[in-house]
C-alpha cells in the first residue's frame, strides 16, 4: 500500500448511520480528483479482497497453533473448540474474498488475489499483518477488527487497554480499525446510483462469478467436537449458528440491490451483536477470549504450541527463519501448495467466459474439485509444521505454515499456459516429496504416499489441458 495509495482512503461513516441513508443520498462522500467513482469503487473492492485474504490466512494461522501435549487434559476440549471456531471463521472469510471478487466482475474489475506480507497501514486495515500464535493480545485485535463501529462498554475498554489505542481513534489514522469502516464506504457509494449509474451493472457477467454450490462444501454441516449434538438440535432451532459451524456467503450478484443486500450480510456476519441468526465472527471471538482469559489467566501456560511469529524460510531474522532441513522442506511445499490454490481460484473465475471453457467445459469443474484438494493438503501440511522443528531436533520451538506469497499470482495471458504454471508446481513439489521421503521422524510414509497418489493423477490432467490447449 503506496503513500499515494493511502490519501485516497477518507472516513467513512459508521455502518448503523450508512444503513439508515436513503439510497439517494444527496450528500456526496470525499473521493480523490484523479480517479472516477467505478475506478475508485474498484480500487475499495481491491482493498476488500486483500483484507479478506489477510484475515483467513492470519486466523488459518492462529487456529493452527493450537493444541499441544503441555495443554492441561482438562483444558484440551475448550481449546480443540477454539480451533475449530477459528477454521470456521476463516472459511467464511473466504466466502467474503470471493463475494468480493464477484463485485468485481460485475462491475468489470479485475479479479484481486494479492495480499501483504509484512506489517503496514492504511485507514481500513484492520490491524498490522502478523502470523501470530493465538495469544490474548491477538485475540485483542481480531475482535477490535470484527467488532461494530459503535463498540463500547467493559469489554471495548479492556480490548482498548490491551492494544493501546483509544475507543475513538481516528479511522484515517492509527494501526487499528473496524472492518465495517471499510464496508461502510463501499455501501455509501454503491448505493447512490449518481455515483454509480446503473450501466456499471453488467447483469451477463453473471455466470463468470464464482457461486455458493462451487464453493460452500459442508454448508450447514457441523464440524468438531459438537457436531453430534448440533445435527441432532438444529431441527428443532435451526436459525441459531454453533461456534464451528460454516456458514459461508458466496453470491452470485446482477444487479445494485443484490451487491447491496451482499455487501451488508458480509459486513453483518463480523460485525453482528445480536444472537438472532448465524452468530458472528465478532461475538465468536468475544466468546473465546472470555473462556480463554479464565482458563489461561497468566502465560505461565498456554493453549498453543511454540510456534514463532512470522515464520518463513527466507533469510529474515534468526528467530522466524526456519532453520531444520525437514521443516524447510516442508515449508517450501506449503508455499507451492498455497500457490496452486490461488491459482486454481483465479483460473476457475477466469475460465468461465473464456474460449477455453467453452471449448473444454470440464476445465472448470476440474480446478474447483482441485481446490479442494489443495485446501485439504495445507491443512495437513499445517499440522506437520506445527509439530516439526525450527532450528534443530532437541529445540522446542516449532516451526509453522508460511502463507509466502509467490513472485507473482498474475495469471498467464493464454490458458494452456496457466495449467502449465500449475504443473511446473506438480513438478516442484515432486522433487521435494522425493527429497522428504528419505526418511524423517516428522513427515509419515502414508502423508507421503497419499500426496504423491493425489499429485500423479493431477499431472495426467494437467498434461491433457496443456496438449488440448496447444494452437499451431
Amino acid at each position: 500500500m503506496t503513500a499515494r495509495m493511502q490519501r485516497w482512503l477518507p472516513k467513512s461513516l459508521p455502518m448503523k448511520r450508512l444503513l439508515a441513508k436513503s439510497m439517494h443520498a444527496s450528500k456526496v462522500p470525499p473521493k480523490p480528483d484523479e480517479l472516477s467513482w467505478r475506478d475508485y469503487t474498484l480500487m475499495l473492492l481491491h482493498i476488500g479482497a486483500e483484507l479478506e485474504h489477510c484475515l483467513m490466512v492470519q486466523y488459518l494461522y492462529a487456529a493452527y497453533s493450537l493444541g499441544g501435549a503441555h495443554v492441561p487434559a482438562e483444558k484440551r476440549d475448550a481449546v480443540r473448540r477454539w480451533q475449530e471456531s477459528i477454521l470456521s471463521i476463516a472459511k467464511e472469510e473466504m466466502g467474503h474474498f470471493l463475494t468480493v471478487q464477484n463485485v468485481l466482475i460485475l462491475l468489470g474489475g479485475p479479479p484481486a488475489f494479492q495480499r501483504e506480507d509484512f506489517p503496514w497501514d492504511s485507514a481500513f486495515y484492520p490491524f498490522p499483518f502478523k502470523f501470530e500464535p493465538l495469544s490474548l493480545d491477538a485475540l485483542a485485535k481480531y475482535i477490535y477488527a470484527e467488532a461494530p463501529m459503535n463498540f463500547s462498554g467493559e469489554l471495548a475498554e479492556q480490548i482498548s487497554a490491551r492494544l493501546k489505542v483509544p475507543l475513538k481513534a481516528d479511522v484515517a489514522g492509527g494501526e487499528y480499525h473496524h472492518v465495517a469502516e471499510l464496508y461502510s464506504r463501499l455501501l455509501e457509494i454503491i448505493g447512490n446510483p449518481e455515483l454509480l449509474p446503473d450501466e456499471n451493472f453488467h447483469e451477463w457477467r453473471f455466470p463468470a462469478q464464482g457461486s455458493f454450490a462451487q464453493w460452500a462444501r459442508n454448508h450447514g454441516t457441523a464440524v468438531g467436537v459438537e457436531a453430534n449434538d448440533w445435527n441432532l438440535s438444529s431441527k428443532k432451532d435451526p436459525s441459531k449458528t454453533p461456534p464451528d459451524r460454516v456458514d459461508m456467503i458466496i453470491e452470485q450478484l446482477a444487479t445494485r440491490t443484490e451487491v447491496i443486500n451482499a455487501l451488508k450480510r458480509v459486513a453483518e456476519q463480523g460485525e453482528a451483536t445480536s444472537d438472532a441468526g448465524e452468530r458472528s465472527h465478532f461475538q465468536r471471538f468475544v466468546d473465546i477470549f472470555i473462556e480463554y482469559f479464565l482458563l489461561f489467566p497468566d502465560e505461565s501456560s498456554v493453549p498453543y504450541k511454540p510456534v514463532p511469529t512470522n515464520p518463513s524460510i527466507l533469510a529474515v531474522n534468526d528467530n522466524t527463519e526456519i532453520v531444520y532441513p525437514t521443516s524447510r522442506k516442508l515449508a517450501a511445499l506449503f508455499d507451492l501448495r498455497y500457490r496452486s490454490l490461488m491459482m486454481c481460484i483465479g483460473m476457475s473465475l477466469r475460465f468461465s467466459a473464456s474460449e477455453y471453457q467453452r471449448a473444454r467445459p470440464g476445465a472448470r469443474a476440474t480446478l474447483l474439485q482441485h481446490s479442494f484438494v489443495e485446501m485439504y493438503l495445507l491443512r495437513a501440511l499445517a499440522n506437520l509444521l506445527t509439530n516439526a522443528p525450527l532450528l534443530e531436533a532437541q529445540d522446542a520451538r516449532r516451526a509453522g505454515p508460511t502463507f509466502q506469497l509467490p513472485y507473482t499470482l498474475e495469471l498467464p495471458h493464454r490458458d494452456e499456459d496457466c495449467f502449465a504454471s500449475l504443473l511446473d508446481i506438480v513438478h516442484a513439489s515432486a522433487a521435494l516429496l522425493k527429497e522428504l521421503g528419505e526418511g524423517d521422524a516428522y513427515v509419515s510414509a502414508e502423508f507421503i504416499a497419499s500426496t504423491r497418489n493425489a499429485d500423479e493423477s493431477w499431472r495426467e490432467v494437467l498434461h491433457q489441458f496443456v496438449q488440448s490447449g496447444v494452437r499451431s
